[in-house]
């Protein structure tokens, strides 16, 4: 629930229109990704996700790359 509290914040701030920028410094991998998740959905109009959409999204975005074939 962590991760979806750090989403609704960077979603708020981000449809407030307040620099969200300065919060950013130390941050983890995984609350950079709920962060990036809640302004791209502040600034595309969409509605605030749940918390099971948030997190497997973080889980996604967070998981370590594989090489192409």
């Amino acid at each position: 629930m962590e991760l979806h509290g750090v989403y609704l914040r960077a979603f708020i701030t981000a449809r407030a229109g307040i620099d969200y920028r300065s919060e950013l410094a130390g941050m983890s991998n995984t609350a950079l990704a709920a962060t990036a998740i809640g302004i791209n959905d502040a600034l595309r109009g969409e509605h605030p996700a749940s918390a099971t959409v948030v997190m497997s999204t973080v889980a996604m975005m967070c998981k370590e790359p594989v090489p192409c074939a």
